[in-house]
């Protein structure tokens, strides 16, 4: 079978059939037309129409997963360095874990600012580096923890 408007040699491209399927993904010709009718029909998975249950993302937080887990003793949560918050599953005090997190949120700023990161052996803070060996991490006088503890104690 030859084209019907000989501007190529396909045979498969021009057939009945494979007009249809053309046809159901958008109308006109060309790609421009399908990848506007596809991008038509697209929806963003960021706004379905249903939430899922037990998502670890909150909206509210700018989509920062906030996963609950195990943690030491007297650890009560844990900003990371991909962005997502841990907090100490013992916690059960709704009031408590919201102080957790937005401690942590403090400390996601200041990753995601580049002014706070950490390796299994040290902190890194504002270009400085600190053992964690030589430090009680979490201590109020350490400065990434004051100024976490200063916007939030108020707040």
């Amino acid at each position: 079978m030859s084209s019907p408007i000989k501007h190529c040699w396909s045979s498969m491209m021009h057939n009945p059939e494979w007009g249809k399927m053309r046809g159901r993904s958008g109308s006109g010709t060309g790609n421009d037309a399908a990848f506007k009718a596809a991008k038509e029909k697209r929806t963003s998975p960021l706004k379905m129409g249903f939430k899922m249950k037990g998502s670890p993302y909150n909206e509210e937080l700018g989509n920062t997963p906030i996963l609950h887990v195990d943690m030491d003793e007297g650890t009560l949560g844990m900003a990371t360095n991909n962005g997502s918050i841990l907090v100490n599953k013992d916690i059960k005090d709704p009031k408590q874990q919201q102080e957790v997190v937005d401690h942590e949120l403090v400390h996601i700023k200041q990753i995601k600012d580049g002014r706070l990161g950490y390796d299994k052996d040290n902190v890194y803070w504002e270009g400085k580096k600190f053992s964690r060996d030589d430090m009680n991490e979490g201590a109020e006088n350490l400065p990434w923890e004051k100024e976490a503890y200063d916007k939030t104690e108020n707040a």
